[in-house]
């Protein structure tokens, strides 16, 4: 259990960071970003291809713990 939310919160807290240092470069347009016990998230509008591949390779990380703990992790990638 503890793993898991471990490993969800530092998934989190990394997306929200590299979220915030794009935003400092004028690459990202945040729009919100929550990070709260048992739910983050996060949206945003960008055109960068450097910012869809860090946020690509961090929902990977949330995705393959969603895959090996399904019945405690759920997420959606829109």
């Amino acid at each position: 259990g503890s793993v898991v939310c471990a490993a969800i919160s530092t998934l989190s807290q990394t997306l929200a960071q590299n979220l915030y240092d794009y935003e400092d470069e004028d690459e990202v347009d945040i729009i919100g970003v929550s990070i709260k016990s048992g739910e983050s998230y996060f949206s945003y509008i960008t055109d960068s291809e450097n910012v869809n591949l860090v946020v690509d390779s961090i929902c990977k990380g949330f995705m393959l713990v969603a895959d090996c703990f399904p019945e405690r992790v759920t997420f959606d990638y829109i």
